[in-house]
């Protein structure tokens, strides 16, 4: 891996190494290896990741598909502003 500074500017060199690691999860794997773990501890966090990630998933899909209902019940025709939701 190779970061070349440009413009003597050491602190934008530093954010793109960090963007770099945080991509090759380079940081994830270190701290996976601070300490032993079994087997069927790395399973059960693959496990626990993987539902996670489809929750995550499932929850992206529900909210397209209220959008779409909500504009199939309006109709084509109702030029009605969508109501925004309180964050």
């Amino acid at each position: 891996m190779r970061i070349i500074v440009k413009n003597n500017d050491p602190l934008r060199a530093f954010k793109l190494l960090n963007r770099k690691l945080h991509e090759d999860n380079t940081f994830i794997e270190l701290k996976e290896r601070q300490h032993y773990k079994s087997k069927g501890e790395k399973k059960r966090e693959k496990r626990k990741r993987a539902v996670a990630r489809q929750q995550k998933e499932n929850a992206k899909r529900l909210k397209t598909l209220e959008k779409i209902e909500n504009q199939i019940m309006r109709g084509p025709n109702d030029r009605r502003k969508p109501k925004r939701r309180a964050s």
